[in-house]
């Protein structure tokens, strides 16, 4: 599972000129019974107090994974969010949430600023009046998240022109998201899209399969069988097939070594690691960053 992270970003004249800057981004498990905020590290401007609320000079898109817990701001009289749900927070509007101090949640949220946010606020794609949104719990959307987290973490070459484009593909899979209908109703489908769900908000670490069907509440063999009916692979193929393609991902645009990028993904062993990859793409880490990767060759 993902450490409790979060960045606030600084940035120049030139790059507020882009017109679209993204100011911070982090995710936290609040644990039941979990103080809120878990962290005091944040800047004066951003503490949220619940006794006093808070308003904000930019948007913030806040994603709840898992749990459950409470929002209220000037538009919204206070009403209870919970995982698969989003809010946005808008600039000078008062707002306050938390979770639910029995249950705790998993949130991921992104800052961002600068006339095209205003823009889109025109054109009603972001509505500081509608600030709930009914995402699901979508895998896409946690890949977005965690994608946008990787570049600020590891600070790949020219990452600060990466990050608008990042964030509007957030709020775009988010908003269509929740603007759209559920595409099925049927109950299988339903388990499979939660499983692929936790497989891709898991991706850092080993997942024993057997305890994410007894989550789901259903037979290992039915859990395996329906998986890979639907996927074409099994659940543990799954889950290793996304793990090797991030760590293609962090081989070819991060300075982290091979050993890091191991332990990052939750292999046992840098030597497993290595095995594996080469087993499933034909070359070894080393080589595929050699090829793939033109600032630098760190092993």
């Amino acid at each position: 599972m993902m450490d409790n992270f979060h960045k606030y970003l600084d940035f120049d004249a030139k790059e507020e000129g882009w017109g679209f800057t993204v100011t911070n981004c982090g995710y936290a498990k609040v644990s039941s019974r979990q103080a809120y905020p878990p962290e005091r590290q944040h800047p004066k401007e951003y503490l949220l107090s619940w006794d006093k609320g808070r308003v904000l000079n930019s948007y913030q898109l806040i994603y709840i994974a898992h749990g459950k817990g409470i929002f209220m701001s000037e538009h919204v009289e206070q009403t209870e969010v919970s995982g698969g749900q989003a809010f946005l927070l808008s600039p000078g509007v008062w707002h306050r949430y938390r979770p639910n101090f029995q249950v705790g949640w998993e949130e991921y949220w992104m800052g961002f600023q600068g006339y095209y946010a205003d823009e889109l606020v025109k054109r009603a794609i972001l509505d500081p009046t509608q600030p709930i949104w009914k995402v699901g719990n979508d895998e896409m959307l946690v890949n977005l998240y965690k994608t946008l987290l990787d570049a600020v973490k590891t600070t790949p070459v020219g990452y600060k022109l990466l990050l608008p484009g990042m964030a509007l593909q957030v709020i775009n899979w988010a908003s269509s998201k929740n603007k759209q209908e559920p595409l099925s109703n049927d109950k299988n489908t339903q388990i499979i899209e939660t499983a692929k769900f936790l497989i891709r908000e898991g991706l850092e670490g080993n997942i024993p399969m057997t305890q994410l069907a007894d989550k789901l509440n259903v037979s290992y063999s039915w859990f395996r069988r329906t998986f890979k009916e639907y996927t074409g692979v099994s659940p543990a193929q799954y889950h290793l097939h996304l793990r090797l393609e991030k760590a293609k991902t962090l081989l070819s645009s991060t300075f982290l070594n091979i050993s890091e990028i191991s332990r990052s993904l939750g292999f046992e062993s840098v030597f497993h690691f290595s095995r594996l990859f080469r087993n499933k793409t034909g070359i070894p880490p080393k080589d595929y960053r050699q090829q793939h990767n033109p600032f630098q060759n760190r092993n």
